[in-house]
């Protein structure tokens, strides 16, 4: 899962334990299966500059690539339900299209800097818009793009089910098609999840 918060501990190769928000979120995990250090999955680029390496919490909290959990993998609940689940792809057989994996992702502090890093991405459309309708502009805070992050020449580095890498543009990224298999699949740039009852975004 995208982001997973039954799980309590995460133990890496060396027998380290992260445990919390630290461990529900991806890069743990994933640097847990690939048998590598957390480093290795979390701090490319700028952001291993930006941040504490030593503290979990940060690496786990501002990896540079963002994780499309609404759509891959799950939004995961303690009580193990899935954000949206008839709409997430869990399993490679259920991705008749691919869609974005990971993006360049980034973040502002509290004092205004720039931190090339954000575990999770939100898509243009939930059930609602989720980004600012204004073009993006370069400066533009993150978080009202998605926590895009378009910092390879004002482009946003995407990596798709399919294992292809391509660079596009944040305007670009406002096309559902590329973050959902349904839109996709229904060819609508514009779609949006139906609302479920339990009225989750």
């Amino acid at each position: 899962p995208g982001y997973d918060r039954r799980v309590d501990e995460v133990t890496l190769k060396n027998g380290r334990v992260v445990a919390g928000p630290t461990a529900n979120r991806y890069p743990f995990r994933l640097a847990r299966e690939m048998e590598v250090a957390v480093n290795e999955v979390a701090l490319v680029g700028e952001v291993r500059k930006q941040i504490d390496s030593s503290n979990d919490y940060l690496v786990s909290l501002y990896p540079a690539f963002g994780i499309n959990h609404y759509f891959v993998g799950g939004d995961v609940q303690a009580d193990g339900s899935v954000s949206h689940g008839p709409e997430c792809v869990t399993r490679p057989e259920q991705a008749s299209a691919s869609i974005i994996v990971f993006a360049t992702a980034g973040s502002f502090r509290d004092n205004g800097e720039t931190i090339n890093g954000y575990n999770t991405l939100t898509p243009p459309f939930l059930t609602t818009r989720m980004w600012s309708p204004e073009s993006w502009q370069l400066g533009a805070d993150p978080n009202d793009y998605g926590h895009l992050d378009a910092r390879h020449g004002r482009k946003v580095v995407a990596s798709f089910l399919d294992g292809s890498i391509r660079s596009l543009d944040v305007e670009e990224m406002r096309d559902m098609r590329l973050w959902s298999v349904k839109a996709a699949m229904n060819n609508d740039s514009d779609y949006k999840i139906r609302r479920s009852r339990g009225g989750r975004l």
